[in-house]
């Protein structure tokens, strides 16, 4: 009878302590969010609580804003300070779940000006930027928006258009409330792309002009300069500008890359190439455009077929393989998605087969399997010595963050039974000549004949308005460098220490690459990744950069990387969408611009 009245009172204990949680998920609806024209890489799916959708706090860099809160103490209900990209910042309550804060998207949405569309059917959030005004007078074009979003310029030599598409902006139906002040007689028109989530301001030149962005790739003052527009179609520029509303321009009215028809899908299928490689092949009946995407937690790569139908409904396919489980492919608007149910991180790539045929490549990356333990990586702390690197805003050097982060790295793992080794130990140069220094720390990774090679940095930009996160690069399109990029970039996100501003190749930065990766990558074919941890010259990224604190978070989020890169396993991460390379030649895959970048030239 004792034990009964323990057990019954065992019970009841557990059953008071689970309703006083608030932190727990379980009966909270996942719920998928669109902001900035796509999914965005988010280490916890935002949830549906009560009528409101939640989500995490690095959620705020899909529409431009920043935080501040107490991130030591953690409560329910605790207040958030939303910092926008302008205007004033505002509180917000914080929900706790599963120990994590998440934040009311719709309430801090609709604060941004917003558009805030809910579809109850497939549980989706969309949020879009709208727009405020568009202005032209003949020089420049400015177009200004509620908050942040990605501008591409495009011009149309067919039809002599000049064309600023808007990833993640919302175009009315009507245009008689947006704003257009026109100071000439060009005629300007605005519209959405299929997507549903592209806004673009297409201008109808009377003959061919000289145009330039000048403004940030991710901006909510959006100016692109024109040369060479004649004079007669400049209007006197002192007499009040009026107005120019036009009927919402449809996408394939003005697309230069394609025609009006779709690329039809015909066949998706596999081959297997050993136990280390699998390729997926599409073949359509006309060249098409694609992007790449890579999620985990499950771990799913997708590849977006643009503009293009399925010839027919496709099962899915079951694959018996070591780095994937099944094909899915799918319509998704006017794209086709094709998604690979992954077993474990891979490098991937996508080639052409002649015209029509694309190849998606995924390999098991180099020196990947096995325990972490009993590994060699060689770390190095960029810049040192007389190279000082960036310079923050109250003139700490970028060299001795580097060092001290390096230095965290090597201790922990050294403690997890890996042989780890330092470029340098202390605040030296390894040469007086930059190149050779950049070899010397690469030859390095060589002489040791470590597994894999990994150099940390922070960042700076000029002038006043440098952007906060995280920037991580592989050398050109080294399958297993780009591999370690994502392992490590997606575990310091996934810890929530930096907002996420992509993995990407270092040739959009320079045609040859970083020249410690090109050396590490292709001289010695260590399988090398770079990470900009933050931007010393963001108030909010130099205090996190300087702090002890913060850096041996980094550092034990890097060593989580490495174990993700040689033992699989799930986190979070999110794909760069840069074109594919091959035979040294960018393929035609969308190449998305975004900010930032390191600026010290040769590293």
């Amino acid at each position: 009878m004792e034990r009964i009245l323990q057990y019954r009172t065992c019970l009841l204990i557990l059953l008071v302590i689970t309703l006083a949680m608030p932190t727990v998920a379980f009966g909270y609806d996942a719920v998928t969010l669109i902001a900035g024209g796509e999914k965005p890489f988010l280490h916890k799916q935002p949830l549906l609580i009560n009528g409101t959708v939640y989500a995490t706090l690095p959620a705020l860099s899909t529409v431009g804003a920043g935080y501040v809160t107490d991130a030591n103490s953690k409560s329910d209900g605790q207040k958030v300070e939303i910092k926008p990209a302008s205007g004033e910042g505002f509180p917000v309550k914080a929900k706790l779940v599963d120990g994590e804060l998440m934040i009311p998207l719709q309430e801090i949405a609709a604060r941004l000006d917003a558009d805030i569309e809910w579809n109850a059917a497939t549980r989706t959030l969309i949020l879009r930027s709208r727009i405020r005004n568009v202005w032209f007078d003949g020089s420049q074009l400015k177009v200004t928006t509620s908050y942040p979003v990605v501008s591409n310029v495009i011009w149309w030599a067919g039809g002599k258009k000049l064309i600023l598409d808007m990833k993640g902006l919302r175009v009315p139906t009507s245009l008689a409330d947006i704003p257009i002040m026109n100071c000439t007689a060009v005629p300007i028109r605005a519209g959405v792309q299929a997507d549903g989530q592209t806004g673009r301001v297409v201008l109808d030149m009377p003959s061919v002009v000289k145009w330039k962005l000048t403004s940030p790739p991710k901006t909510a003052e959006i100016v692109v300069s024109v040369l060479g527009l004649q004079k007669p179609f400049l209007a006197d520029v002192s007499a009040p500008a009026t107005p120019t509303q036009t009927e919402v321009l449809p996408m394939d009215s003005a697309q230069p890359q394609m025609g009006a028809l779709p690329v039809q899908i015909v066949k998706i299928s596999h081959r297997t190439i050993g136990n280390r490689r699998i390729d997926v092949v599409v073949e359509a009946d006309a060249p098409s455009k694609w992007e790449t995407s890579l999620t985990r937690d499950p771990d799913e790569l997708m590849l977006d077929l643009k503009h293009a139908v399925l010839d027919k409904p496709m099962d899915d396919t079951r694959v018996n393989h070591p780095l994937i489980k099944g094909i899915h492919a799918a319509q998704l608007g006017d794209n086709v998605r094709v998604t690979l149910d992954l077993n474990r991180i891979v490098g991937f790539d996508v080639t052409r087969e002649g015209a029509n045929t694309l190849t998606l490549s995924l390999i098991l990356p180099k020196n990947a399997g096995g325990p972490l333990a009993g590994k060699t990586i060689v770390i190095d702390p960029g810049h040192g010595g007389s190279a000082t690197g960036a310079t923050g805003l109250d003139g700490s050097q970028e060299k001795a963050s580097n060092l001290a982060i390096a230095t965290r790295v090597r201790r922990l793992l050294f403690d997890a039974g890996v042989c780890a080794i330092l470029t340098r130990a202390g605040d030296y140069g390894l040469d007086a000549k930059q190149k050779v220094d950049l070899e010397m720390r690469a030859a390095c990774a060589q002489r040791h004949s470590a597994d894999v090679f990994l150099s940390i940095h922070s960042n700076s930009v000029g002038g006043n308005k440098a952007p906060s996160g995280l920037e991580t690069y592989y050398h050109g399109h080294d399958l297993s460098g780009k591999a370690l990029a994502y392992c490590v970039h997606s575990e310091i996100v996934k810890a929530g220490l930096l907002p996420d501003l992509r993995v990407r190749s270092d040739t959009t930065l320079y045609q040859t690459g970083l020249g410690v990766l090109r050396n590490a990558s292709e001289k010695y074919s260590v399988p090398a990744a770079l990470i900009e941890v933050g931007y010393l010259n963001h108030p909010d990224d130099l205090a996190k950069i300087t702090s002890p604190e913060f850096q041996q978070k980094i550092a034990e989020a890097v060593v989580s990387g490495f174990k993700q890169y040689f033992e699989g396993g799930g986190s979070a991460v999110k794909a760069d969408t840069a074109p594919s390379i091959t035979n040294g030649k960018a393929a035609s895959g969308d190449d998305k611009a975004v900010p930032g970048g390191p600026k010290r030239p040769g590293e």
